[in-house]
């Protein structure tokens, strides 16, 4: 891992501007990861939604955390892309 944030960090100064080289991570590998996760956690709470529904009380007590759990992931999501915009824009890195 080191070796690549060193050949990010030389291929940004080599270019003069490192900005676009940050913006274009965000937008080509981290934005697209946390869609990615988000979209699996929406997927888990669905899951949930339909084992509750339509299970016995068994099953059901295991769509309850299985709902809870898909919020709290979609929470998560939610406040790392906005954690990763306001880091981005308050640095400098992205307009």
């Amino acid at each position: 891992m080191n070796w690549f944030l060193s050949l990010i960090a030389t291929q940004a100064y080599a270019a003069g501007d490192p900005i676009p080289l940050f913006e274009e991570i965000k937008q080509q590998i981290v934005n697209p990861v946390i869609r990615l996760a988000f979209a699996v956690a929406f997927l888990y709470f669905l899951y949930g939604v339909v084992q509750f529904i339509m299970a016995d009380d068994k099953t059901r007590d295991v769509g309850k955390k299985h709902i809870m759990y898909g919020i709290i992931g979609l929470f998560i999501m939610t406040a790392a892309f906005g954690l990763v915009n306001f880091i981005c824009v308050s640095v400098g890195f992205c307009s």
